[in-house]
């Protein structure tokens, strides 16, 4: 696909792309790419997370209290969700892992945050659950990210 040329969204679809350009603006006026799998324009993406980052910047007290008030009132799918996610984690930990190095990593952390009073998480380098790509629950996978960065990687592998 060259750049600046219209693209069909089907066409791009077939060729296993996962953007396009069609050359028309979206509602919001942007003359940018669009994701094959469901037509948004990055533009309106990357204003939306822009927006969503400086809310929960802004609003940390608020989010938080959100969590914990939905956590409250739906234990049940709070524990499902978090019995999914020891699951997932548990069959992608092979016999074969460190798991005193993958518990030093969480300690890092852990201790950083306590340090500089900024949260920090354990992000996994390769996702657990990707779309292209799906990791292990290994040391080599793991990494220390600031919170806000995690977050704002969330199930993506980035290059």
């Amino acid at each position: 696909m060259r750049k600046g040329y219209p693209t069909p969204r089907l066409e791009a679809k077939a060729k296993g792309l996962l953007t396009y350009f069609s050359g028309k603006p979206c509602i919001h006026g942007h003359v940018t790419e669009r994701y094959v799998k469901h037509g948004n324009c990055l533009g309106c993406l990357a204003e939306k997370r822009e927006y969503f980052n400086n809310y929960a910047k802004t609003h940390k007290e608020t989010m938080r209290s959100a969590g914990r008030r939905f956590r409250k009132n739906h234990p049940d799918v709070h524990c499902a969700i978090q019995a999914l996610r020891r699951a997932d984690k548990l069959q992608r930990t092979p016999s074969w892992a460190n798991l005193e190095a993958i518990q030093t990593i969480y300690s890092q952390a852990k201790e950083i945050t306590e340090k500089t009073g900024i949260e920090h998480h354990v992000d996994h380098i390769l996702p657990l659950k990707g779309e292209l790509v799906s990791g292990l629950h290994v040391a080599e996978n793991l990494q220390i990210l600031l919170g806000m960065d995690n977050v704002l990687k969330s199930n993506r592998f980035i290059i």
